[in-house]
């Protein structure tokens, strides 16, 4: 399993937040080591990513982050320290960009002095899909595998074992974790997979998880749990909810469950007329960006629905209507590979500062 992935949030506008833990080292690296021991309790690895620095999308196969000696230690690869020391995970993939000038998967200070040999670290590293310029450097480093594995990769190998360029020994030392990973495998030891998991389990138990994560931050006057349930919904993503990220993060579902639903199941009556304009938006939203969703590639964030536009009289009928409360939802989207700007994600945009004044 290629994850848990425990960057730095250092940066809102980072396009795989969603898929780290927190701003905090501490945080992120306990929280990762849970989810490791978790995993790895039922005999599934899992790949600490991305070791290190790796902190925006953007360039992110030639961006060198600079830092000092001591940000690197108490904040970038504290996460990482307290993962491997207290959980192991079967491998760590190393990042896409350079660290100081050097790439990551090319360090040996890196993965040999403080990944294994201050740290303890007993399994194997791999890069990133594609990462790393220089299969020699990376496989003296202590890089042990190459994803995902190229012609070049074998060829450059050879020839530089070949040459003298490479020493053997340490090619066999990456063979040696590469074949060790293997062994410890459920599929090496005859484990026959279905490809047919509980999805009625799997809702269950998100559902459980996700009501003991809650973290109700303020709550003014009890505002919550709403105790009207004749309710004015607006926003596209009232009826367009966004269940994850885009890119190797994205998560398989069988379902959604927008707001919309989750409130009609839960005994809440809507607006009626609000309702069915909001319907037919969104059917009508989905034809207009069907053609441009497409032509893009599997990792790229989505196009969301616009708002709808010129809904003052509709704000008025609802308000005067026997509707108790207007409830507004607004999404962003994110994906691997891009960073995500200020104006169209950070800051509300016209269309929606617009609804949210006249509501």
């Amino acid at each position: 399993m290629l994850a848990p992935g425990v960057n730095i949030m250092r940066n809102p506008l980072c396009g795989r937040n969603f898929e780290y833990y927190s701003e905090d080292p501490l945080l992120a690296g306990k929280t990762a080591a849970a989810m490791i021991n978790g995993v790895e309790s039922h005999g599934v690895g899992t790949s600490l990513k991305h070791f290190a620095v790796n902190n925006q999308e953007i360039n992110r196969l030639a961006n060198d982050s600079r830092l000092s000696l001591r940000a690197l230690r108490e904040i970038y690869l504290r996460n990482f320290e307290i993962a491997v020391k207290e959980s192991q995970p079967w491998t760590i993939m190393t990042s896409y960009n350079y660290i100081n000038g050097r790439h990551a998967s090319e360090d040996p200070g890196l993965l040999e002095t403080i990944l294994r040999d201050e740290w303890g670290f007993e399994g194997l590293v791999m890069t990133d899909w594609n990462g790393g310029y220089d299969v020699v450097k990376q496989i003296a480093a202590g890089n042990d595998l190459m994803m995902p594995g190229k012609m070049f990769h074998y060829e450059g190998i050879v020839e530089a074992v070949k040459s003298g360029k490479l020493a053997e020994s340490d090619l066999d030392i990456c063979v040696k974790r590469v074949l060790e990973l293997v062994v410890r495998t459920p599929r090496y030891q005859g484990y026959k997979f279905s490809n047919k998991p509980d999805m009625e389990a799997h809702a269950k138990l998100t559902r459980e998880v996700a009501s003991e994560g809650f973290v109700l931050l303020k709550n003014d006057n009890v505002s919550l749990p709403l105790a009207e349930k004749k309710v004015a919904l607006f926003g596209a993503t009232s009826y367009n909810f966004i269940a994850g990220g885009k890119g190797s993060g994205d998560v398989n579902r069988p379902y959604v469950v927008d707001l919309r639903d989750g409130l009609l199941n839960n005994g809440f009556e809507l607006n009626a007329s609000l309702d069915a304009k909001y319907i037919k938006h969104i059917e009508d939203e989905n034809k207009r960006l069907a053609p441009q969703k497409a032509l893009r590639k599997w990792y790229v964030y989505d196009l969301l629905p616009n708002e709808i536009q010129y809904l003052h009289d509709d704000i008025a009928k609802a308000a005067k209507s026997d509707s108790k409360v207007a409830i507004i939802t607004f999404g962003r989207n994110s994906a691997e590979a891009f960073d995500r700007h200020i104006e169209r994600d950070f800051l509300l945009r016209p269309d929606e500062e617009a609804l949210l004044t006249a509501v």
